[in-house]
């Protein structure tokens, strides 16, 4: 179990700055589109140095492209560790991500967006089917995963909230809920990256 620090700036320089002091606090550090497109790799290198990394990329594309990306990002990213798809994709393009089991996180539902518990568990149940081990869940959909596939998943909670602005997460879920209900690891960006003490904050969701 652990903090996932979505580290979602594209200004390099805060970004080493928010890791240097969060660093022995989180157990991952998020990168997504928004850093990647701003940071040479000797910049990724200096900002993630030998942090675990979770790459949310939510892949949606012809499987042969997929597997080609997570080949060379496995390569570039020495400690990569989980990446994301698109859960609602076909079978042929789940059963290639499947062969990376360990690593591979499905969303089936954005924290974002209303979803419903009904259409979730299904595709969950077909991702899980069809190799999934790991799903990016929504506070909200815990318990019932949980209550469907036990401890033989990795739950991923983004949108974690305790006392600040939800901002544009309609399932916001407090740590404490997130913990209680069976998240594995906890995504945090926002409050963390937008705080006047990054320690403090970062040490408030570990």
């Amino acid at each position: 179990m652990g903090l996932m620090l979505a580290l979602d700036t594209n200004d390099v320089e805060y970004a080493k700055k928010i890791v240097s002091e969060a660093r022995e606090y989180i157990s991952y550090i998020k990168i997504s589109h928004v850093l990647l497109a701003s940071s040479s790799k000797d910049d990724l290198n200096a900002i993630l140095d030998d942090t675990p990394v979770f790459l949310d990329l939510k892949w949606f594309d012809i499987p042969n492209t997929v597997e080609l990306a997570i080949k060379s990002y496995n390569t570039h990213i020495p400690n990569l560790q989980y990446f994301t798809f698109h859960g609602v994709a076909g079978d042929s393009l789940i059963n290639i991500v499947s062969k990376y089991k360990n690593q591979a996180l499905s969303v089936i539902s954005l924290s974002s967006e209303k979803a419903n518990k009904s259409y979730f568990l299904e595709q969950a149940r077909r991702n899980y089917n069809l190799g999934i081990r790991g799903f990016i869940c929504p506070g909200i959909f815990l318990e019932p995963m949980r209550a469907e596939f036990g401890d033989y998943v990795t739950l991923v909670t983004p949108g974690i909230r305790n006392e600040s602005s939800k901002n544009d997460h309609v399932f916001a879920t407090a740590l404490e809920d997130a913990k209680k209900w069976g998240a594995t690891h906890w995504v945090v960006g926002r409050p963390i990256l937008e705080s006047t003490d990054i320690k403090q904050a970062t040490i408030a969701y570990q």
